[in-house]
């Protein structure tokens, strides 16, 4: 991960298969702020853009410090990356130019001063994504926290509480269940598997879904896995590995 001094220079993401790269709304020379975190002004009028390396990728968070702040935030992604995917859930998947699956961008959230949730939304055109935030309708106390977040870099992780992890280990894996998973469907199956489904199958299909929910439970049974602890796998390519993680990875 690569986080330039200057806001209007792209952030790149070197990977497995390929370099992505992710131009954010920032102007200026970055401040770091300890914890890997890095301080730009934004682009627009009133805001600023607060960039933050994980083990899994980079989080672009955005201050809004007042009504007089723009309500869309434009961040272009390059590189390998050739186009993107706006999913249900409100996530964005991106996509080589193979057509794989090689990151993607978790769904989004936004908050006031005061913890209170302000709509948020993702648009996508070509290879920008858009962050809505929708403050000015609202009687909501500044600054305003937005927070795309990659939540991997090149290939998909998977990020899981301990327990979550021991859950999906205590799973008969019946008729039921592998029908199921390999439908990629969650129905009839216990709440963890319907998440696990919910998370994975559009980038790894019903198959692989299978063969990773049965890989975590051998792995969680010939390990110490910590109720609390936060733990990662890589799901494309699969690593058949399980590394616990901070546990910022797990929240937010």
């Amino acid at each position: 991960m690569d986080v330039p001094e200057q806001g209007d220079s792209d952030i790149s993401i070197a990977g497995d298969d390929g370099v992505g790269t992710l131009g954010i709304p920032a102007s200026g020379h970055g401040v770091a702020a300890g914890d890997g975190t890095t301080l730009f002004d934004g682009t627009a009028p009133h805001s600023g853009i607060a960039v933050q390396t994980t083990e899994t990728g980079v989080r672009a968070v955005i201050d809004v410090q007042s009504p007089d702040a723009p309500e869309s935030f434009d961040f272009v992604l390059g590189g390998d990356i050739v186009s993107l995917v706006l999913e249900e859930d409100g996530s964005v998947t991106a996509f080589n130019a193979g057509g794989v699956a090689v990151g993607q961008v978790a769904t989004p959230w936004a908050y006031d001063a005061e913890g209170a949730a302000v709509p948020t939304h993702y648009v996508v055109s070509d290879t920008t994504l858009t962050q809505v935030v929708e403050h000015r309708d609202g009687n909501f106390v500044y600054g305003i926290t937005a927070d795309p977040r990659v939540t991997y870099g090149w290939g998909v992780y998977l990020n899981l509480r301990g327990w979550e992890v021991k859950a999906i280990a205590s799973v008969s894996y019946t008729t039921g269940a592998v029908a199921s998973l390999l439908a990629c469907s969650a129905k009839g199956l216990p709440s963890i598997l319907g998440k696990l489904v919910d998370v994975a199958c559009k980038v790894v299909g019903g198959a692989s879904l299978l063969s990773i929910a049965r890989g975590l439970t051998s792995i969680a049974k010939s390990r110490a896995v910590t109720a609390n602890g936060c733990y990662q796998t890589k799901i494309v390519p699969p690593n058949r590995k399980l590394e616990q993680v901070a546990l910022k990875n797990c929240t937010g």
